[in-house]
């Protein structure tokens, strides 16, 4: 083959390994030339003439095996040899095998350089003498770690501080960068370390952090002009207004996804924006909005390009999960034939790496068959799907309660223990249902139980009042705890999701004749024997799902006492708001203690009326 033939073949062959490789490390052409230049400035002493306009030439194939030097230098940035990266030494084809670089000429270059080792460590992991594109990669890099951990292990702890630690170090360099290029890159990579806090936020259900995360998340994609950060944290506001029962809202931020520049260009993105609305949608029972949004995310995902290199958050979606997100809006209109249609086909592609979005198809599967009243079938695939959650290392699973499922008394098997599991914590990563009170367990304790239940008391409220555990008076819960728990009438009840704690409430019998509300009360009433309700506690994962007035109820129906009172800190308004709606009302105020907030004393004949207190 000639020169001009070969040249002519070279330039119709682009080179997608290297374009592939760019993708995935989300860098332009002219952050590549400079990363080539730093490591011919490591290597040689002298700055690089790497442009811009060269790594184009590589891209389109052009220039298939770049100058000597640039080899050295690619694979020190790369951790790759040039031959990995798609290169193809002069006299090949393509497709031919590409020999080793001569040994002689390689041995000839690092000698003449100042760090031999270089070229074996890529630079992406090696802190270079001045912030640039490396640190933004090796920033980047870590992102997909934490993408592969919440695979492993969903929402937590931990990985939300990760993801906090990372963003933290991105915006502590995006003050020392080198260019303002530099700086929008870091801010970028804050948005999206603060995206994953936020999801993992979302995934445990803590609702306040996520709301914050995202907000702040919000701001740095701005900052950075990341579109693909936005659209990721407004698909997250969408999930977390999910949780919060707020649907109108997650169409607000489906629809806020779908305006986001990343959807006009990649049509995969613009689907997941559309497939989020639709669930919306049918939460909201619009079920022509819901059925359009779904279809529109069809058409866009045909559109695609699914080999495309993106970042490792998003490739969880594709057919697969669209026909999960369509099981969801099928069976929320009404439709539980095509739910289950769309389910089977959603798990006949789901990867087997994404367990729990397998193990939510399965769970949505079942759902569908109890809906069509084919129970054996569903208590079966049900427990398919615990099963194949069973060993799991998941922290906070979501939970996935049997809301709307068909009553059926005349059940073949009652009792069945697998019917049964519908309604408890499942861990698992796709769209989170709203949970509700009956989905948890209440048990009773009583004087002699304290020794037993003391650290778990401490212990929500330490989560509870995680923000205020500064404040003295906070800090002395445990004395107050003691205190309660130590008189015989001590009466305490706390939910349980699973093993999990979800909140609790207690009291115990007023000393007769040191009830707080006499000093309001003149007379006293005629009936006066007095329960002293004194905490009552709910952690975020588990509000407005009722569970506060059932904590209630539970503690106070059945009492023999005559009264009940209480007292409610009175810079909080709507808590002593809810308090009235269960029968408490007003008939004082007093600071117990000299550390102690204002209170208002409320009071409450038993048993109290047969209102609704689901908060």
């Amino acid at each position: 083959m000639d020169r001009i033939a070969y040249r002519d073949r070279m330039a119709r062959t682009p080179n997608k390994t290297l374009s592939a490789w760019m993708s995935e490390h989300e860098i332009t052409a002219l952050e590549l030339s400079e990363l080539v230049n730093e490591a011919l400035r490591e290597l040689t002493g002298r700055d690089g003439r790497t442009s811009e306009r060269t790594v184009f030439r590589w891209l389109s194939g052009e220039n298939r095996w770049p100058q000597a030097a640039q080899r050295t230098a690619l694979q020190s940035v790369t951790g790759r040899s040039v031959t990995d990266l798609g290169f193809v030494p002069r006299g090949r084809t393509p497709t031919a095998p590409a020999p080793q670089e001569d040994p002689v000429h390689r041995r000839a270059f690092i000698a003449a350089t100042t760090g031999a080792t270089a070229a074996a460590t890529p630079l992406v992991a090696a802190r270079p003498f001045r912030v640039g594109t490396a640190d933004v990669m090796r920033l980047r890099s870590g992102l997909g770690k934490l993408s592969a951990l919440d695979n492993t292990r969903g929402g937590h702890g931990a990985l939300e501080q990760a993801a906090l630690s990372g963003a933290a170090e991105a915006l502590e360099l995006q003050q020392k960068a080198a260019s303002q290029r530099i700086r929008q890159r870091l801010f970028s990579v804050a948005a999206n370390y603060t995206a994953s806090a936020a999801w993992s936020a979302v995934d445990a259900r803590q609702m306040d952090r996520a709301q914050e995360h995202l907000n702040r998340a919000l701001y740095l994609a701005g900052v950075g002009s990341d579109p693909v950060a936005e659209l990721r944290v407004w698909n997250s506001h969408a999930m977390l207004a999910h949780q919060q029962q707020n649907f109108t809202q997650a169409v607000d931020c489906g629809r806020a996804a779908r305006a986001t520049a990343i959807t006009r260009r990649d049509r995969l993105f613009a689907s997941l924006a559309h497939a989020r609305t639709a669930v919306g949608h049918a939460s909201l029972r619009d079920r022509p909005a819901a059925l359009r949004s779904l279809g529109q995310a069809r058409d866009a995902l045909e559109k695609a390009d699914l080999d495309e290199p993106r970042p490792p958050w998003i490739s969880f979606y594709g057919p697969a999960e669209l026909d999960a997100l369509a099981a969801i809006v099928q069976q929320r209109t009404g439709d539980p034939v095509k739910a289950e249609a769309a389910s089977h086909r959603a798990l006949s592609s789901i990867p087997r790496r994404f367990r729990r979005n397998r193990a939510m198809a399965t769970m949505r599967l079942g759902i569908a068959q109890l809906h069509q009243e084919d129970l054996e079938q569903a208590c079966a695939t049900t427990e398919d799907a615990f099963s194949m959650m069973s060993g799991g290392s998941f922290a906070r699973p979501p939970a996935l309660p049997a809301r709307g499922l068909p009553s059926r008394p005349d059940h073949p098997c009652p009792g069945c223990p697998r019917l049964a599991r519908v309604g408890r914590s499942l861990p698992l990563r796709m769209e989170p249902h709203p949970m509700t009170a009956d989905d948890l367990a209440l048990r009773h304790f009583g004087h002699d139980d304290l020794p037993e239940i003391r650290q778990t008391l401490i212990d929500v409220h330490a989560d509870v009042h995680a923000a205020n555990m500064g404040d003295e008076f906070r800090q002395k819960f445990p004395w107050f705890v003691d205190h309660w728990g130590g008189n015989p009438g001590f009466s305490c009840v706390i939910a349980y999701d699973g093993n999990e704690p979800a909140g609790f409430a207690y009291g115990a019998p007023a000393k007769p004749g040191a009830e707080t509300w006499r000093d309001y009360l003149d007379p006293a009433p005629h009936r006066s024997r007095t329960f002293s309700f004194s905490e009552l506690m709910v952690r975020e994962k588990w509000r407005k799902t009722g569970l506060s007035g059932r904590l209630v109820r539970e503690l106070m129906d059945n009492r023999d006492d005559d009264l009940a009172v209480l007292l409610v800190d009175v810079t909080h308004p709507k808590v002593q708001a809810l308090y009235e709606s269960w029968g408490f009302h007003k008939v004082g105020e007093r600071q117990p203690f000299a550390d102690s907030p204002l209170y208002a004393v409320m009071l409450a004949e038993l048993p109290l009326p047969q209102t609704k207190g689901a908060r």
